[in-house]
């Protein structure tokens, strides 16, 4: 912090509060009259360098005076005498001032405030609006309010767009697949239907040669028995015309049997019925 040996402790008490009297009644300005604005800035001005005269201190830049205003309770007793002197309401007051709680900070050489950021269960950080090596700021608390909801937006952006929740796994390469020659690159309308018919074409004459050679089985396999028979045919006739018949014609004898006589040419022997057994005269003289 700047050095603070060139003021005396009014001086810098003086300005100090001066600075923040000047942000609290800023948004006032075009909703009460000069006169109203007078008389609450001289009732805040003798309240705060009372309440903050005995702990302030030139050397010591940490001590400083901290005012909790909400819209939800009432103001320290300094700012509710300022507002029953200048005939101002409270609930009017911080709903110009941007309606949410915040912490006022005056310190020697520096005023600054804090948002309580309770929805978001944290506290905001610390935004300076005067300090005595920097100009002090136009903003006014609602400016700021809503410059730092810009921020935070803002920031709540950066976040997503840096780790987005919602991207898709990508590939680092394009799969290999395999490309075959085709004779056309993109037919018309004609050369589609040409080719069509050129396929029905094509389908109807292998649908014909299967038909085709599913009918030559059977054929082909008649073929194939006819074949075998004629083979089988010709390998008996060659075996008849190999077997030579042998007659000897020098036997003339000849054996007689009951119902003819046969002329035996080969050697064997034809038979014929056999004889009827004749009875013997013995047999019936006995009986």
């Amino acid at each position: 912090m700047p050095s603070l040996t060139s003021f005396t402790k009014t001086t810098s008490l003086t300005i100090a509060v001066t600075h923040a009297i000047a942000f609290l009644t800023r948004p006032l300005v075009p909703h009460y009259s000069s006169d109203t604005i007078e008389r609450l800035h001289h009732s805040l001005q003798h309240n705060l360098e009372t309440l903050l005269r005995p702990s302030w201190s030139e050397t010591d830049d940490t001590t400083s005076g901290c005012l909790t205003l909400s819209p939800n309770k009432l103001p320290h007793a300094a700012i509710w005498r300022a507002c029953n002197a200048a005939s101002i309401h409270w609930s009017e007051w911080m709903s110009a001032l941007g309606g949410r709680e915040f912490d006022l900070f005056i310190q020697p050489g520096c005023v600054s405030f804090r948002l309580g950021a309770w929805g978001y269960n944290k506290v905001g950080p610390i935004v300076p609006l005067w300090s005595v090596d920097s100009p002090s700021s136009n903003l006014t608390l609602a400016q700021s309010i809503v410059d730092e909801d810009e921020d935070d937006i803002f920031s709540m952006i950066a976040e997503e767009i840096k780790a987005p929740t919602w991207m898709t796994p990508l590939l680092d390469q394009f799969p290999d697949v395999p490309v075959t020659a085709t004779p056309f690159s993109i037919p018309s309308r004609s050369s589609s239907r040409s080719s069509a018919s050129s396929d029905f074409s094509m389908d109807s004459a292998e649908t014909s040669d299967t038909y085709s050679s599913a009918t030559s089985l059977p054929s082909q396999a008649s073929d194939c028995s006819s074949s075998e028979q004629k083979s089988t045919s010709s390998r008996s006739r060659a075996r008849r015309h190999r077997t030579r018949v042998y007659i000897d014609a020098s036997k003339k004898e000849v054996t007689p049997y009951d119902g003819g006589k046969t002329t035996v040419l080969t050697g064997g022997v034809m038979l014929g019925a056999p004889p009827a057994a004749k009875v013997s005269s013995g047999r019936r003289s006995r009986q």
